[in-house]
Order: C-alpha cells, then sequence, then structure tokens
C-alpha cells in the first residue's frame, strides 16, 4: 500500500512539472515568429554623447558617430547614464506590408525609445518600459518593445535609446504579433504555475510536520519560496518598478534577493542537520559564513567590491557548498539509491543557481540555459526533494522496527539513561545527540532510538527538550534575578526562541508568564498562612 502511495505521489509530481515545462517552453516560439537579432545590432557607448530623445537633428548626429558591432546572441555593453544608443537595420524584401514587434528581452528598463526615419523624411518615435506603461494588472512590468510597420521592399534603421538600471546583456528580438501574444501568455502561466507550486509545497510541509514533526520539511517549502520571489522580482515584477530607482541597491535587485536565498539554503543546511542529529548549530564559523551573505549586498553600492565581486563569490558560494556536503557526506557516501540521488539533485540545482548567478555578477553573457535553467528545474527538484526525504525517514523507521531490543537488558539501560538525564543532567549540553549517548550506553544508534520510543513514548530530540523544560522551571524559580535567555541557555537549550518555542509547547505558557504565575501562587499561599 505505501508503495502504491509513494507511485501516486511521484506520477503526480512529473506530471505537475511537465505541464510547467510546457507552459514556459523556450518563452516564446522560434522560426520566423521569433527571430534574434542581436547580431544585427550595433551599439555606441560615449559619455560625451549627449542626445536623450529623437528628432530629425538627432538622427543625422546618429548616422555621423561611430558604432561598435554587436558580435554575440545578446546585446553586452556597459550602462550609460544619459542612456545606451543602440542601431539596426531592417529589410522586407516582399511584396506586403511587414509587421512586427521589436522586442528588449529584460524588464529593469525605465524608459527606451524607438525611432527611426520614415521614407517621407519623417521621424518615427516611440517609448516603452515599466516607466511608461504597467504590465499584466500592475503584477508584472513590461518587456519593453515596439510595433512596427515595414512597406514593401524598404529597408530601415533603427535607432533604439534603452535607459537601463544595469550594463546591457541581453538579447533583442524581432516577433510577428502571434508570436508577442504567446510571448505573454507563457510568461503569465508560468508564474501562475511557480505560485500554485509554491502553495502546494507550504500546505505539503505544513502537513508533514504536523505529522512527523520535521522541520526539514519546512526548510525545503522555505527555499522554494523564497527562490520564487527571487525568479518573480527578476523576471516577473520588477524590484525598481515598485520601491523605485533612486537606490542603486534597488536598481540592481538580485543582490538584495540573492542575500535572502543565501539565508534560505542556510536554515536549510540547519534544518537537514536537525533531521540528521547533527551538531552544525554549535559551529560558530557555520554562523558567520550564513551572515556572511549580506556581503553581497555591498556588491552594488561600493566599486572595490564590484571589482572584486568574483572573490565575493567564491568565498561565500564556496563555503556553503563545503557546509552542504559536510552535512550531506554520509549521503554521498552510501549505496543507497534513493540517498544518491537526493544528493545529486541539490547538486544540479546549485549548479544551475550558480550559473544563474554568475549571468547577474556580469561574468557570463545571457544564454536561455543558464538564465532559466535553475527555474524549470525547481518544481521537479523540489517535489523529488520532499518524497525522497519521506522516503529516507520511511527507510529509517523500518529499520528501527527491525532492531533486535531483546539483545540488550532494556531495563538496565532505561534506568542507566534515565541516571544520565536526572544526575549527568547530559541534556545541559547543546552538543548531546543520540549517537553518542548510543555509545556511552553501549548499544547502537537505531536501538536506543527503539527503545525510546517504546519506553519513553517520545523520540530523543523530544526527551532531552522534556527534561530541558523540566531543568528551567526549577531555574526560574530559584534564580529569579536571571533574564530568561540565560535561563534557556543555562537549561541546555540553543536559543532563546527556542526555549521559548519548546516550554509553550509543553506547559501552554511562555517562561515569564510561567514565572509570575507560580511565584505568584507562593505570594498567596504565605499570605494565607
Amino acid at each position: 500500500m505505501a508503495r502504491n502511495k509513494m507511485n501516486w505521489r511521484n506520477r503526480i509530481s512529473l506530471s505537475l512539472f511537465a505541464i510547467f515545462s510546457m507552459s514556459c517552453g523556450d518563452l516564446g516560439p522560434s522560426g520566423e515568429f521569433d527571430q534574434n537579432i542581436s547580431k544585427q545590432v550595433e551599439y555606441r557607448y560615449d559619455g560625451h554623447l549627449s542626445l536623450k530623445s529623437c528628432s530629425l537633428d538627432s538622427i543625422e548626429e546618429l548616422k555621423r558617430v561611430e558604432w561598435h558591432k554587436n558580435l554575440g546572441s545578446s546585446v553586452r555593453s556597459r550602462r550609460n547614464p544619459r542612456g545606451n544608443w543602440l542601431r539596426f537595420t531592417l529589410s522586407n524584401p516582399s511584396e506586403l506590408v511587414l509587421k512586427r514587434t521589436i522586442l528588449v528581452q529584460w524588464i529593469n528598463v525605465p524608459v527606451a525609445e524607438l525611432c527611426s526615419e520614415s521614407r517621407t523624411g519623417e521621424t518615427e518615435d516611440s517609448f516603452s518600459g515599466y516607466s511608461t506603461e504597467s504590465g499584466l494588472f500592475g503584477l508584472l512590468s513590461p518587456y519593453p518593445h515596439f510595433n512596427i510597420d515595414l512597406l514593401p521592399k524598404e529597408t530601415r534603421t533603427f535607432y533604439l535609446r534603452i535607459e537601463s538600471n544595469e550594463d546591457l546583456n541581453y538579447p533583442i528580438r524581432l516577433m510577428s504579433g502571434t508570436g508577442y501574444y504567446w510571448f505573454k501568455q507563457f510568461r503569465w502561466t508560468g508564474f501562475i504555475l511557480l505560485f500554485i507550486m509554491m502553495a502546494v509545497f507550504l500546505v505539503w510541509a505544513g502537513i508533514n510536520f504536523r505529522k512527523k514533526q520535521r522541520f526539514v520539511y519546512i526548510g525545503l517549502s522555505i527555499h522554494y519560496s523564497l527562490f520564487t520571489l527571487l525568479v518573480y522580482f527578476i523576471h516577473g515584477k520588477e524590484f525598481a518598478d515598485v520601491f523605485g530607482n533612486e537606490n542603486n541597491l534597488f536598481r540592481h535587485a538580485y543582490f538584495i534577493l540573492l542575500c535572502l536565498n543565501h539565508f534560505a539554503f542556510s536554515a536549510y543546511l540547519l534544518l537537514w542537520d536537525h533531521f540528521q542529529s547533527g551538531n552544525l548549530t554549535s559551529s560558530k564559523t557555520f554562523w558567520l559564513t550564513s551572515l556572511s551573505g549580506l556581503a553581497y549586498l555591498l556588491v552594488p553600492v561600493s566599486q572595490f567590491w564590484y571589482e572584486h565581486r568574483i572573490l565575493l563569490l567564491s568565498f561565500v558560494f564556496g563555503w556553503m557548498i563545503f557546509y552542504f556536503v559536510k552535512s550531506h557526506f554520509a549521503l554521498m557516501i552510501s549505496n543507497h539509491r534513493n540517498k544518491l540521488g537526493y544528493v545529486t539533485s541539490w547538486g544540479i540545482f546549485l549548479f544551475f543557481f550558480f550559473l544563474m548567478t554568475l549571468f547577474h555578477f556580469d561574468f557570463y553573457p545571457y544564454h536561455f540555459f543558464t538564465n532559466f535553467g535553475a527555474i524549470f528545474y525547481l518544481p521537479f527538484f523540489t517535489s523529488f526533494a520532499f518524497l525522497q526525504v519521506d522516503k529516507m525517514e520511511t527507510d529509517t523507521s523500518q529499520i528501527i522496527k527491525k532492531s533486535n531490543l531483546t539483545q540488550i537488558d532494556v531495563v538496565q539501560v532505561t534506568s542507566d539513561l534515565k541516571e544520565m538525564l536526572e544526575k549527568d543532567k547530559i541534556f545541559l549540553s547543546e552538543d548531546c545527540n543520540e549517537e553518542q549517548i548510543a555509545q556511552s550506553l553501549g548499544i547502537g544508534y537505531h536501538q536506543l532510538s527503539e527503545l525510546v520510543n517504546s519506553e519513553f513514548k517520545m523520540n530523543f530530540p523530544s526527551l532531552l527538550n522534556y527534561y530541558r523544560v523540566l531543568e528551567s522551571k526549577q531555574l526560574l524559580l530559584q534564580e529569579q534575578g536571571k533574564n530568561i535567555s540565560d535561563i534557556g541557555r543555562e537549561a541546555g537549550f540553543g536559543s532563546r526562541s527556542a526555549f521559548y518555542l519548546e516550554f509553550k509547547k509543553q506547559t501552554g505558557i511562555n517562561p515569564n508568564e510561567y514565572r509570575k504565575q507560580e511565584l505568584g501562587q507562593k505570594t498567596k499561599v504565605k499570605r494565607i498562612n
């Protein structure tokens, strides 16, 4: 029955991923409906060129200046605060009027202006960008786009002025009306599915957490949610479109979102380590590494850090990979297919994510694979991760059930464990874990897990927390001068928040309320006596 249930879940996950992939596709049709014209583009980077709008005079001046040929499949040029000028020539060899849409495939562009000189010598001028128009109900920032008409046998040179918030590193496409329509459909459908799956993963995580009290499911769903927000604010609703582009940090929102995703990944590592009964929380280097994500915010606001951004990325990303390997090393050396598959799936995602970050750090040209690989892979990966964590927990439970407690003296071991808890107070150490205690008792790890579950009717972490709360109750009344955080640490809790959460879970009130309530009752008893 369990096997059929798992197969059903796998089919649902793979179906959702297939629908998502087909909906987002290649972000638009290809062939005659969608042509990348970036290699036809010439660019002009000149801080002394002060033209800020189109007119016949400005077009004549643009004809006289020197232009540089763009060679790649995306237009690459350093950002000019006054606006970057591009030009390209389009021809209509047919006998019919050619109607096309010119698309700048990046949303972090407040204003773009397209101008040209018609056959009659008149200037045709139009504007686009998120400051000149709104996208779908204001939920998506528009890609700058321009509708053009080329007369039969007409060849025309277009001049495109882009006020970009970032260096130019994106393609310019020539699309049909039908191609542009489907481009928009694919875009908003993709975001709808991303957010639907975010809701699915949050509910899935909540259900699993409620059943099994495993925070790792929460960690996976938070990771997915924050990465979805990164995608939304980079490819959906431009951050500067919401908060304004006066602040340089807001104009380069990827660094803000990268910082948040760094924290989400750190939280996942912490919760995974807890799932594996590790001791990552006691590592000061890990906490420093987690906070090092704040350094990403320095790149867009400091020239020094901008010039050394690859070193910063290598340092921060490298340390996080180190802790990922450290916390997942047991899975890496395992011969179990599910465990190896879980680690491999994470490795693929981190590879995609690193490529995306290299692009945003301007060390890699625009490419569909680097920009959207992590996005298309994410729903499938998260579904697979949820299933594998569930499978690993099921396998562990089965192993525990197969262990033979008859091989040990259950009464004696239980007595020894109680003595370690009540007299030695092993729970006061934050580093106390199941493996160490099992070794001290002279039994196996799984035997200790089964013994705690059968004799104490709870798992090992819950048992430690039970005694920590008992200890904290005594300390709260005996040491009235000490603050709550110090009491929690003395009782063995790693943080104030963990102390509050566990105390309220067991007693129904927080430590402050407990202290006031108990002291108040004692005062009443004294008055009566």
